[in-house]
């Protein structure tokens, strides 16, 4: 059975949500800045050096410019991860959607953000 949660655990569960779209974030950035940092970019630099992995003496030079790539793409992701369209449930029927804008189910109950609701 869904119930509302009290303000207490909705604020719990925005930050919990904040958390993993931070970390989510993190990740993607730093593991996009390590790819840009070890290996060759295109398939044109690789063919001519005929390798996966950067040679040892071009890692300090590239340091700059793959850790810029890994914070702009954190940024970037954890833009669109916080931008996301909540999540919406009729506690009654317990029919999921996505926010549209219509609060009325059919089975005439009521849309809930499903971060104020938890399942008792």
């Amino acid at each position: 059975m869904w119930k509302k949660r009290s303000l207490d655990e909705i604020i719990q569960e925005k930050r919990k949500n904040r958390r993993e779209n931070i970390w989510g974030a993190f990740g993607v950035g730093l593991l996009l800045s390590f790819l840009a940092l070890f290996t060759y970019h295109g398939w044109k630099d690789r063919k001519e050096a005929d390798r996966f992995f950067v040679p040892h003496d071009q890692i300090l030079h590239r340091i700059p410019p793959s850790f810029l790539t890994g914070i702009f793409t954190a940024v970037t992701c954890y833009y669109f991860f916080s931008r996301r369209r909540p999540e919406m449930i009729c506690p009654k029927c317990e029919k999921v959607k996505y926010d549209d804008g219509i609060m009325i189910c059919e089975c005439g109950g009521h849309f809930e953000k499903m971060e104020e609701m938890k399942w008792e």
